[in-house]
């Protein structure tokens, strides 16, 4: 049987499909999300996904929640991006419980930035549960983002269980949005002070601006003891005065006859 190949209408012909490429494939994803959420597409994003580039950075671009939900749909699949630097976007809780998604199936980033949103506890929470199954992020910055003690406890259980997080910012959130800060420091440090002392994973931890008091700063100087990893923690600006700052001290003087010394950054207010 003879069959002519010059017919290209011919069924029996078999034609290759002209194959995809993945950059294109990341970008028409987040192209859809864009339409499905009626957001504004972002240059920097899309330029980022056209090109294979391996960090998003979009700080202070107001995306809001709906720019966050279509960055994240576009996160779930991409294997490039290992750094997302969304800060101060006007992010809230939704945006966060969608970027929290995008993390519990994302294995390649490996750097994310939330600082100044407002996430509060519920995006906070989100947050903290997907650090629990998630194990390639090594970098967290949640500063500036009202989180009150809801959102701690959240994210202090998750380091109880998630020893991949390397770095953890949390500064400046009981400042902002909430009126009993005076009593919130000092919680979120025991909070933390717990979680620190079964954490293997911590190297460094910032804490600034937190109020945290002399019965706060007593309690991470007991976790400081116990956690032979943390290298680095910041307390600058908070309230813990002489009192806490000598517990502080001691524990770095523990730490420093088991040959494990630790740097600690504080100005300690107070009295």
């Amino acid at each position: 049987m003879y069959i002519r190949t010059d017919n290209q209408n011919d069924p029996r012909i078999s034609r290759a499909k002209p194959k995809l490429d993945q950059n294109e494939v990341y970008a028409n994803l987040y192209l859809i999300a864009c339409k499905k959420y009626g957001v504004t597409v972002n240059g920097k994003i899309l330029n980022a996904l056209k090109k294979g580039l391996t960090e998003i950075s979009i700080g202070m671009n107001d995306i809001g929640d709906k720019g966050a939900k279509a960055l994240a749909e576009g996160l779930k699949v991409n294997h490039k991006i290992t750094k997302i630097d969304i800060t101060a976007n006007q992010i809230g809780k939704e945006g966060a419980k969608a970027i929290a998604e995008a993390l519990k199936v994302n294995k390649y980033i490996t750097d994310v930035d939330l600082a100044f949103n407002n996430i509060g506890d519920e995006g906070a929470i989100a947050i903290a549960e997907a650090l629990k199954v998630n194990r390639t992020i090594k970098k967290l910055n949640l500063t500036a983002n009202q989180i009150g003690k809801a959102g701690f406890k959240a994210i202090a259980a998750a380091l109880k269980v998630n020893n991949a997080v390397t770095s953890i910012s949390l500064g400046l959130n009981t400042w902002l949005g909430h009126d009993d800060i005076y009593d919130i420091g000092d919680d979120v440090a025991k909070i933390l002070a717990e979680a620190l002392k079964v954490n293997k994973g911590l190297t460094e931890v910032e804490l600034a601006n937190e109020t945290i008091g002399s019965e706060g700063a007593k309690a991470l100087a007991e976790a400081i003891k116990v956690n032979r990893n943390l290298t680095d923690i910041e307390l600058n600006n908070n309230r813990f005065g002489n009192e806490g700052a000598k517990a502080l001290v001691d524990a770095t003087a523990v730490r420093e006859a088991l040959g494990k010394p630790i740097r600690i950054f504080y100005s300690k207010g107070g009295k």
